[in-house]
């Protein structure tokens, strides 16, 4: 009898926490962002006192256990606290002649993305410039970036490199370097003296070309050149010569050198000679000016003789001789025993008359 008592109070009492289970269950346990159920379960409630064990999805780590309980209906974490990080991958590596930045996230961790850029004057190679922390470390390969390249550049007819870099059988022109030209001979440089290849790869201006140096016909009003030619070589000489009746001022000749003259050319100025002064004379032709190589006579009025040239001839603005002197000619007083001359003097002008007068003799 008393056997079969305490088997039904057993049954009572299991009974009764059975009920109490069940009204202090705790359903599904909760989703988490970065953990899952370590075991997996079918069953669609837990009673109180269930326990339930989290491992970390890929791409995060933790320290611990993640332990969640079923308490009173509830799920709740038991201790220590521990949580799923994300998973560290380190530096993602540098890059000769670039850099990275850090595009997203703020630690080199799980999810977070760099980007690499080059350095000016260098480009990368690949099309994949950025590299991302996953679950089984970072993705793709560090970039290269490379030095930018220029085309080859060759010598300009007639003139030569004397500077390239590096110098090869294909030389490489790379970001940075200067190409410097020269002409040879009588050329000259028509366009830059010097390229630089950018960093864009590209060269800063055009490979100039060696043009022949020259100079075009100088001017001369009034006058001529001798040779005679529409250009001159560089190292030529030309000479200027005037017209007759102007005279040259300024240089009588001049050398075109690099395709400009030595010297601007002269002048051919008019020349002439201002009339001579005569004194008791006068000069033919008689005018106010004479032309360069002209010639003028001198005559000396009637009673005068002439000390000196005949003529002179005006030359580079100057008479070729003084004009002469025209000297009054005249005669002694003639002497006229017993009598007198009317007029009297002591001289008589040329073509002057003396009156002779016989004295009367008184017997």
């Amino acid at each position: 009898m008393k056997s079969w008592l305490v088997d039904i109070v057993q049954i009572l009492l299991q009974i009764c926490y059975t009920s109490q289970s069940v009204r202090n269950g705790c359903g599904q346990p909760p989703r988490r962002n970065n953990e899952e159920l370590a075991f997996p379960s079918r069953k669609h409630s837990y009673s109180h006192g269930d326990e339930v064990v989290y491992n970390c999805q890929p791409g995060y780590i933790k320290l611990g256990q993640i332990r969640f309980q079923c308490n009173q209906g509830e799920w709740e974490q038991t201790m220590p606290h521990v949580e799923c990080r994300n998973k560290p991958c380190g530096q993602p590596g540098d890059t000769p002649f670039g850099s990275f930045e850090l595009f997203s996230g703020d630690e080199f961790v799980f999810g977070a993305r760099v980007v690499y850029r080059c350095d000016e004057g260098y480009e990368m190679i690949g099309k994949t410039n950025y590299r991302e922390c996953q679950v089984d470390g970072w993705s793709n390969d560090v970039p290269r970036c490379e030095i930018r390249r220029c085309p080859p550049v060759k010598a300009p007819e007639h003139g030569r490199l004397i500077m390239a870099g590096k110098q090869k059988e294909d030389p490489e022109f790379v970001y940075g370097q200067v190409v410097l030209f020269e002409c040879l001979g009588s050329f000259k440089i028509l366009g830059s003296e010097h390229i630089t290849c950018t960093a864009e790869g590209e060269w800063s201006a055009s490979v100039p070309t060696c043009s022949a140096m020259y100079c075009e016909a100088p001017i001369l009003e009034n006058g001529h050149l001798q040779p005679r030619k529409d250009q001159y070589l560089n190292a030529e000489r030309v000479d200027f010569l005037c017209r007759p009746g102007f005279g040259i001022v300024g240089p009588p000749f001049a050398l075109c050198f690099h395709a400009a003259w030595s010297s601007p050319p002269p002048m051919c100025k008019a020349m002439h000679c201002g009339a001579p002064i005569l004194e008791n004379g006068h000069i033919r032709p008689r005018k106010d000016k004479y032309r360069n190589a002209e010639s003028v006579h001198f005559v000396c009025h009637p009673g005068f003789i002439k000390v000196g040239p005949h003529f002179a001839r005006c030359y580079n603005s100057a008479w070729s001789s003084p004009p002469p002197i025209c000297k009054a000619m005249y005669c002694e007083a003639p002497i006229l025993e017993n009598g007198h001359l009317q007029p009297r003097k002591d001289q008589y002008q040329n073509a002057e008359r003396v009156n002779f007068y016989v004295a009367l003799v008184s017997e």
